[in-house]
């Protein structure tokens, strides 16, 4: 009987298992470079999860094959984790698509025969030819005859893959990524065609195969990795319950994925916030999350997941918000498109997102809000480039607006829907009908328009017109972003400036061109000569390396009719005779600019002006050296400068080099469009004045404008002491001035008969009647001995609007002024009529509400 008994409990004692689950990682987490045979998976898989007991306790008894079958089974059966719409809506989506986006059908479909023939889109600009099967490790640039191969099994480095100037990494990264797997899903979905999924299987076996792990270029750079990783993510997404995606495939994707996710997690346990720029680490963080979050089996998932998700909610050194608004525009668009794919993946997921998290995500998006001009397009500042992460590489939009839809969605809020304006097809791959139906829902049809600001956090100004008539957009850059992606690659955009009004963009920057610091092209594209701003002595860059430069906002106010901004920059203090230059812009709202340079120090010089427009034919007047350009049969744009017979002008438009009239819409995608260039040899100081009209008219705006004299205490004062102009019009005469140190005049006489006391006046009259007095820090103007406005204290800004016999005063503080106008028998402040008082022959005004 004891015999018996010792046999029973023979047979069913469990056999000491080789598969107990690893402890939790420290910094380093150790992984095999690849499994000696598909069992290995059991010693990383997290057996405390309920789910997995039943193969643990297989493997318990010995049974691994069956352990294997029930852990493939149990992937294939779970509810996969939702960062699409879920899967089971697919035949919606497809409705939706033939009901309500027909238009977009042939092209999803066409790219997707594209990317079977391995015609790819790199940039989603360059269409390129790969071969059967495809070389992960070749450069397949457009610009080259024959890419250069990479040879797998070796280490390289960042600094050196970069400073290769035989051929550009970046276009090797771009394929590696495997973006177009978003193409190959939609497909799928639309058709149900197997080939897709066997792209995808094919797509995936050969990189592994070719990309041994961290010995190859493709394992080089962290923000490639996780890019990788992601898009590997959505196509399994797609595909993960195709008989395709077998146990021999499985095994090497899991592997390869959680190899990744090993990659990253060592690289950011090794490195600090100084150390990689902010798209790097929010890419990072965005993996390890969405990987842990897509298989919560494996044993390092737990880690990795708070991990990621610690950065994202700013609680570590690596990342905070503070940082990410003083991003560039190009960055903050990659990181917010970052944070929607996080934000959408908790929310399709039912997770809870932290308030704190959504308030910080609200003001990344007011922020970048910002940087959008009012047709959507983002400004061009910068040596980087915006990501669209959400889209497939075949249709990526020309505009931003979609983001604003999906934080809308994230965040219920109807500042965002408006901005947003519509539902597309890209989001309904993510939010399904039910997004739709909400954002419909949602929807308003008013809106508070933006409010021009110096941008908090940044570099950046922006102006803007609040009229409903108008839509002018001016932002200006100081150029000195606090996180630059490089030095090498920094922009020498010191002062300048983009524009854009009724609904065109007539300046613009000439845009970043590549990564690869020491290409001829992309030497230009980072030059003065590239930006809308001023060079001396013909130097091309600015040296950030060597020395301390400075750039700043000095003056800065914003009223309903009118904006002021002035800075200055000292990036020519090097030379052997310094120059500062000193920029000032005047915007009368709604699409009326006065742009002062002055350029102050001493000795002879070269001083170059430079305007850069999109593509479109400018029509120069040579006499006057003035542009006009016209966009439509109605629209049009004039640039005037003034005095131009003390100035040489050059037009340059799409010549053989790349100072010779080009900007650039992408990576490397040089597209020509014109410049032109004033330029004058004098001694300084010396200054330029420029008029920045948009209008509306059949025929072409007659506008002249020529420098005033200005005297204090009989002393004529200087270019460097006053800009006071002239501007005549076929019904209209206005008169600007602005003194640079107002302290040193306290009155100041400026012809025809204007006398003034302050820092700005803008004076309009139509023939002999006056129109329109704009005052900043001002207490006195007269003109032609009438006395228009005087107050005992200085006023920092009043608009006074003079239409038959009725005076509106404009002002936000609480002032008390006189002015000789018999004429007006009615005075409203803020459109809020008040009592007139008479004081001699003056009206005294109160513009207190008591």
């Amino acid at each position: 009987m004891n015999d018996l008994k010792t046999l029973f409990s023979k047979l069913l004692k469990r056999k000491e298992s080789r598969y107990e689950p690893h402890e939790m990682p420290g910094k380093s987490l150790k992984f095999p470079p690849e499994f000696r045979s598909k069992y290995d998976i059991f010693q990383y898989l997290n057996f405390s999860i309920p789910e997995l007991q039943p193969i643990k306790l297989s493997l318990e008894f010995g049974k691994e094959e069956k352990a294997f079958e029930q852990f493939f089974k149990y992937l294939k059966m779970r509810p996969p984790a939702s960062f699409l719409v879920n899967w089971w809506k697919r035949d919606e989506i497809v409705q939706t698509l033939k009901t309500q986006y027909p238009e977009t059908i042939p092209g999803l479909l066409q790219a997707a025969d594209d990317i079977l023939d391995h015609k790819f889109l790199l940039f989603s600009l360059h269409a390129v030819q790969a071969e059967t099967p495809i070389l992960w490790n070749k450069s397949y640039e457009h610009l080259s005859k024959d890419g250069k191969f990479w040879t797998p099994g070796e280490k390289y480095t960042y600094a050196a893959l970069c400073a290769d100037e035989e051929a550009d990494i970046h276009f090797v990264w771009q394929l590696s990524r495997h973006q177009h797997f978003l193409d190959l899903g939609k497909a799928y979905w639309y058709t149900r065609d197997q080939v897709y999924i066997q792209e995808f299987v094919d797509e995936i076996l050969s990189w592994i195969e070719q990309n041994p792990y961290l010995l190859s270029v493709n394992w080089v750079y962290e923000y490639e990795i996780a890019l990788r990783g992601i898009f590997w993510l959505f196509g399994y997404a797609f595909f993960f319950s195709s008989e395709l995606l077998d146990e021999p495939f499985f095994c090497r994707f899991y592997h390869s994925l959680l190899s990744h996710g090993h990659a990253i997690y060592d690289a950011l346990c090794a490195t600090s916030s100084s150390h990689l720029p902010l798209k790097s680490i929010v890419a990072q963080a965005s993996f390890l999350y969405l990987l842990s979050t897509a298989f919560p089996e494996y044993v390092h998932s737990k880690i990795w997941g708070k991990c990621g998700w610690d950065i994202l909610q700013w609680k570590t050194p690596l990342l905070s918000l503070e940082t990410i608004l003083q991003s560039s525009p190009a960055v903050l668009t990659t990181l917010i498109e970052f944070y929607c794919l996080v934000l959408s993946g908790r929310q399709n997921n039912r997770f809870h997102i932290p308030q704190t998290v959504l308030n910080g995500f609200t003001t990344m998006v007011e922020h970048w809000s910002l940087f959008l001009k009012p047709n959507g397009c983002l400004c061009g500042f910068g040596e980087d480039f915006p990501e669209h992460l959400f889209t497939g590489t075949y249709r990526q939009p020309q505009t931003f607006r979609y983001l604003f839809s999906i934080a809308a969605l994230l965040l219920k809020y109807e500042k965002f829907f408006v901005h947003g304006q519509h539902f597309d097809e890209t989001l309904l791959w993510y939010f399904g009908l039910d997004g739709q139906e909400e954002f419909q829902r949602l929807m308003t049809t008013g809106g508070v328009r933006q409010q021009s600001c110096l941008i908090p956090h940044s570099s950046y100004a922006m102006l803007q017109s609040e009229k409903p008539e108008g839509n002018g957009y001016c932002v200006v850059s100081t150029g000195l972003n606090v996180f630059s992606t490089s030095l090498q690659l920094k922009h020498s955009d010191l002062l300048s400036f983009e524009l854009f009004a009724n609904g065109q963009e007539y300046l613009i920057d000439g845009g970043a061109y590549s990564f690869q610091h020491t290409h001829e092209w992309n030497q230009y594209f980072r030059s003065i000569q590239a930006h809308n701003t001023i060079t001396v002595d013909r130097i091309t860059h600015i040296n950030f390396s060597e020395r301390r430069v400075q750039s700043t906002f000095d003056q800065w106010l914003s009223t309903s009719t009118f904006d002021f901004l002035s800075g200055h920059h000292n990036g020519f203090e090097d030379l052997d005779e310094p120059i500062t230059h000193y920029r000032s812009i005047f915007y009368y709202k709604p699409t009326y600019w006065i742009l002062c340079d002055l350029l102050l120090g001493g000795g002879q010089h070269f001083f170059d002006q430079y305007f850069h427009f999109p593509p479109f034919r400018l029509n120069v007047d040579f006499s006057n050296k003035c542009v006009d350009i016209r966009t439509s049969e109605h629209r049009r744009f004039t640039l005037m400068p003034f005095h131009p017979q003390e100035m040489d002008v050059s037009i340059f438009t799409g010549g053989e080099t790349a100072d010779s009239g080009w900007i650039s819409q992408g990576y490397k995608d040089a597209v020509a469009a014109s410049f032109i260039k004033y330029g004058k040899c004098t001694i300084a100081p010396a200054s330029f004045h420029t008029l920045m009209y948009a209008y509306y008219g059949e025929e072409v705006l007659r506008v002249s404008g020529r420098y005033l004299q200005a005297y204090c205490e009989e002393k004529l004062l200087l270019c460097h002491e006053i800009s006071a102009l002239e501007i005549s019009f076929e019904q209209e005469t206005h008169y600007f001035a602005f003194l640079y140190e107002p302290s040193k005049y306290p009155v100041v006489e400026i012809e025809p008969q204007i006398t003034f006391s302050g820092t700005l006046m803008f004076l309009r009259k139509q023939k002999e009647h006056i129109r329109e007095l704009i005052l900043y820090n001002a207490t006195v103007l007269t003109i032609n001995d009438r006395l228009l406005f005087a107050s005992d204290t200085p006023v920092e800004s009043i608009t006074l609007q003079f239409e038959g016999k009725a005076l509106h005063v404009i002002c936000s503080d609480n002032y008390i002024f006189r002015t000789q106008a018999a004429e007006i028998t009615e005075v409203f402040v803020n459109n809020r009529p008040i009592r007139i008082k008479h004081e001699h022959d003056s009206l005294l005004i109160s513009t207190t509400r008591i």
